[in-house]
């Protein structure tokens, strides 16, 4: 039986919050599965900052072979939020984005495709802003953060409607017009 690669994450408010990639190698495993061993594990940078929210696998920012990581931690700052993009090589911080304060930046998190066209995959996130970053150089793309309110799932990285670019995807559970809680994307 080959052996497994796994991305381990948890929410937790723990200084001690982390998520660990995991991949196959031999000999005995450290835990989870027989044939699983840590490869790296990433560390939130402050007590409380829920690092791990989520996880979002980019695409290969950095042009170097192996699919980049994105990770948030929504209560850095006081839920400013963060998402910072690892190298899925060796762990390098590769981009880090803030959210403004309150924003909770990171509860959404995705791959969004290459939505400029400049070759290089892009990412997508959610919470009190909604913010399509380059995965190029770290611009910001496309600011929808007055027109959804908070975000609650973000996504992309599929051309629905044909047209050769990748469309995006906002859901929030506030923000419906037909009646409270209804949800809207």
């Amino acid at each position: 039986m080959p052996a497994t690669s796994l991305l381990s994450l948890s929410r937790t408010v723990t200084a001690a919050a982390s998520i660990a990639l995991l991949a196959a190698a031999p000999g005995a495993a450290q835990f989870l599965e027989p044939d699983v061993d840590v490869e790296r594990t990433l560390t939130g940078s402050e007590v409380g900052d829920y690092f791990g929210w989520l996880t979002a696998n980019v695409g290969d920012l950095n042009v170097d072979g192996v699919d980049d990581v994105a990770v948030s931690a929504i209560a850095v700052g006081g839920f400013a939020g963060r998402v910072a993009v690892f190298s899925g090589a060796d762990g390098a911080l590769l981009q880090e984005v803030l959210g403004a304060p309150g924003a909770a930046l990171g509860y959404g998190l995705d791959a969004a495709g290459d939505v400029n066209n400049d070759g290089t995959p892009d990412y997508i996130v959610g919470g009190g802003q909604v913010l399509v970053i380059s995965g190029l150089d770290q611009q910001v793309l496309h600011d929808f953060s007055a027109t959804t309110g908070f975000a609650d799932a973000v996504g992309g990285g599929v051309d629905f409607d044909g047209d050769d670019h990748d469309d995006l995807v906002v859901g929030t559970i506030a923000a419906s017009v037909s009646a409270a809680g209804a949800g809207r994307v």
